[in-house]
Order: C-alpha cells, then structure tokens, then sequence
C-alpha cells in the first residue's frame, strides 16, 4: 500500500544507504573494525558486510518508496508461516 509517510521513509534509506557505500572507508574508520565480523568471514570484511548492510538498506528503501515493502515482506516472510502458527487467545 503506497503512502506519503511510506514513500518519505524510502527515500531516506535510500539517502542513507548511498551515503553508507560511498563513505563505506570512513563509516569504518569511524566505528572501528567489527572483530566478530572479521572472526566469523576474515579480515578485512567490516567493509563488505557494511556495504551488503547499505545495498540492503537501498533496496527496502525502493520497496517502501514504491508501495511494494508490504508485498515484498509477504513473500520473504511466507514461509515462515508453518514454523509459528498463530493462535487465537482464550480458545
């Protein structure tokens, strides 16, 4: 469903996410080399988990901008169903 506040969020990750890749150097610079990331996928890749974070980001931004995050978060989210049926209360 598209709305006003829906397509404002969009653009505002998609800012944030281009902003994230093309100062991908100093955001790490700034926050530091994560140790977790680089224990569990080897060094050096702080920077490519922040840049799959901020494409990541760009593309729910597109998502929630076009009126598709709803439809989009079905379909990830589908499968999911039969692992956690819902039940109704009192019943």
């Amino acid at each position: 469903m598209f709305t006003f506040g829906h397509f404002l969020l969009g653009i505002f990750f998609i800012v944030i996410g281009v902003i994230m890749v093309k100062y991908n150097f100093k955001l790490v610079g700034l926050t530091g080399r994560q140790d977790w990331i680089e224990n569990v996928l080897g060094s050096g890749t702080t920077y490519l988990a922040f840049q799959v974070f901020a494409v990541g980001l760009v593309i729910l931004g597109i998502a929630l901008a076009t009126g598709l995050g709803g439809n989009l978060g079905h379909i990830i989210l589908d499968p999911l169903k039969s692992l956690f049926p819902v039940t109704p209360i009192g019943n």
